[in-house]
Protein backbone atom coordinates (compact mmCIF):
# COMPACT_ATOMS: atom_id res chain seq x y z
CA UNK A 1 0.00 0.00 0.00
CA UNK A 2 1.27 3.46 -0.90
CA UNK A 3 -0.28 6.67 0.35
CA UNK A 4 0.78 9.74 -1.61
CA UNK A 5 -2.43 11.69 -1.01
CA UNK A 6 -2.15 15.42 -1.76
CA UNK A 7 1.53 15.20 -2.65
CA UNK A 8 1.17 18.04 -5.11
CA UNK A 9 4.82 17.88 -6.13
CA UNK A 10 4.68 14.19 -6.91
CA UNK A 11 5.44 13.57 -10.55
CA UNK A 12 4.18 11.02 -12.99
CA UNK A 13 7.71 9.64 -13.14
CA UNK A 14 7.55 8.92 -9.41
CA UNK A 15 4.36 6.93 -9.83
CA UNK A 16 5.85 5.08 -12.80
CA UNK A 17 8.84 4.20 -10.58
CA UNK A 18 6.48 2.84 -7.92
CA UNK A 19 4.68 0.80 -10.59
CA UNK A 20 7.91 -0.75 -11.84
CA UNK A 21 9.37 -1.49 -8.39
CA UNK A 22 6.21 -2.60 -6.58
CA UNK A 23 4.41 -5.11 -8.82
CA UNK A 24 2.63 -6.61 -5.77
CA UNK A 25 1.08 -3.24 -4.90
CA UNK A 26 -2.53 -3.66 -3.76
CA UNK A 27 -3.50 -0.09 -2.78
CA UNK A 28 -2.60 3.35 -4.05
CA UNK A 29 -3.97 6.51 -2.49
CA UNK A 30 -3.11 9.42 -4.75
CA UNK A 31 -6.08 11.71 -4.28
CA UNK A 32 -5.28 15.36 -4.90
CA UNK A 33 -2.01 14.66 -6.69
CA UNK A 34 -2.60 17.13 -9.47
CA UNK A 35 0.48 16.18 -11.47
CA UNK A 36 -0.59 12.60 -12.10
CA UNK A 37 -1.22 11.79 -15.74
CA UNK A 38 -2.71 8.99 -17.77
CA UNK A 39 0.79 7.65 -18.45
CA UNK A 40 1.54 7.21 -14.74
CA UNK A 41 -1.82 5.59 -13.92
CA UNK A 42 -1.55 3.33 -16.97
CA UNK A 43 1.86 2.22 -15.65
CA UNK A 44 0.26 1.32 -12.31
CA UNK A 45 -2.52 -0.59 -14.07
CA UNK A 46 -0.15 -2.51 -16.34
CA UNK A 47 2.48 -3.34 -13.70
CA UNK A 48 0.31 -3.89 -10.62
CA UNK A 49 -2.42 -6.39 -11.54
CA UNK A 50 -3.08 -7.24 -7.86
CA UNK A 51 -4.36 -3.72 -7.22
CA UNK A 52 -7.56 -3.84 -5.15
CA UNK A 53 -7.97 -0.18 -4.21
CA UNK A 54 -7.07 3.09 -5.89
CA UNK A 55 -7.91 6.68 -5.05
CA UNK A 56 -7.29 9.19 -7.81
CA UNK A 57 -9.86 11.73 -6.61
CA UNK A 58 -9.18 15.31 -7.68
CA UNK A 59 -6.43 14.21 -10.07
CA UNK A 60 -7.54 16.73 -12.62
CA UNK A 61 -5.38 15.61 -15.56
CA UNK A 62 -6.72 12.07 -15.76
CA UNK A 63 -8.92 11.00 -18.66
CA UNK A 64 -10.84 7.87 -19.58
CA UNK A 65 -7.55 6.26 -20.63
CA UNK A 66 -6.54 5.93 -16.96
CA UNK A 67 -9.78 4.38 -15.78
CA UNK A 68 -9.99 2.08 -18.79
CA UNK A 69 -6.44 0.83 -18.12
CA UNK A 70 -7.30 0.17 -14.47
CA UNK A 71 -10.54 -1.59 -15.41
CA UNK A 72 -8.88 -3.78 -18.03
CA UNK A 73 -5.73 -4.69 -16.08
CA UNK A 74 -6.76 -4.92 -12.43
CA UNK A 75 -9.34 -7.71 -12.11
CA UNK A 76 -9.15 -7.79 -8.29
CA UNK A 77 -10.19 -4.14 -7.96
CA UNK A 78 -12.78 -3.66 -5.20
CA UNK A 79 -12.57 0.10 -4.56
CA UNK A 80 -12.16 3.07 -6.90
CA UNK A 81 -12.37 6.73 -5.95
CA UNK A 82 -12.40 9.00 -9.00
CA UNK A 83 -14.44 11.82 -7.51
CA UNK A 84 -13.75 15.29 -8.86
CA UNK A 85 -11.94 13.99 -11.93
CA UNK A 86 -13.73 16.25 -14.37
CA UNK A 87 -12.38 14.79 -17.61
CA UNK A 88 -13.90 11.35 -17.10
CA UNK A 89 -16.88 10.35 -19.21
CA UNK A 90 -19.37 7.52 -19.63
CA UNK A 91 -16.66 5.54 -21.43
CA UNK A 92 -14.99 4.98 -18.05
CA UNK A 93 -18.24 3.84 -16.48
CA UNK A 94 -18.76 1.35 -19.30
CA UNK A 95 -15.21 0.00 -18.89
CA UNK A 96 -15.81 -0.44 -15.15
CA UNK A 97 -19.13 -2.20 -15.74
CA UNK A 98 -17.57 -4.57 -18.29
CA UNK A 99 -14.36 -5.42 -16.43
CA UNK A 100 -14.63 -4.83 -12.69
CA UNK A 101 -16.87 -7.62 -11.44
CA UNK A 102 -15.32 -7.48 -7.93
CA UNK A 103 -15.90 -3.74 -7.46
CA UNK A 104 -17.91 -3.00 -4.30
CA UNK A 105 -17.13 0.69 -3.76
CA UNK A 106 -17.12 3.49 -6.34
CA UNK A 107 -16.86 7.24 -5.79
CA UNK A 108 -17.47 9.19 -8.98
CA UNK A 109 -17.80 12.68 -10.39
CA UNK A 110 -21.21 14.24 -10.70
CA UNK A 111 -23.59 12.18 -12.76
CA UNK A 112 -27.22 11.72 -12.05
CA UNK A 113 -28.34 8.45 -10.58
CA UNK A 114 -30.68 8.12 -13.56
CA UNK A 115 -27.86 8.35 -16.12
CA UNK A 116 -27.97 5.34 -18.51
CA UNK A 117 -24.35 4.46 -17.77
CA UNK A 118 -24.96 4.53 -14.00
CA UNK A 119 -28.08 2.39 -14.42
CA UNK A 120 -26.11 -0.13 -16.48
CA UNK A 121 -23.39 -0.17 -13.83
CA UNK A 122 -25.93 -0.90 -11.09
CA UNK A 123 -27.33 -3.81 -13.09
CA UNK A 124 -23.88 -5.32 -13.74
CA UNK A 125 -22.65 -4.74 -10.16
CA UNK A 126 -25.64 -5.10 -7.82
CA UNK A 127 -23.46 -5.10 -4.65
CA UNK A 128 -21.81 -1.82 -5.55
CA UNK A 129 -21.79 1.02 -3.03
CA UNK A 130 -21.97 4.08 -5.28
CA UNK A 131 -21.42 7.68 -4.28
CA UNK A 132 -21.84 10.38 -6.89
CA UNK A 133 -20.30 13.75 -5.99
Amino acid sequence: SRNVTVCTRLTGASIQDIAEKCPALTSLYGGGCWNLTDVSIQAIAENCPALTSIDVSACLNLTDASIQAIAENCPALTSLNAGRCGKLTDASIHAIAENCSNLTRLRWKKLTDASPSIQALKVRLPNLSLRLW
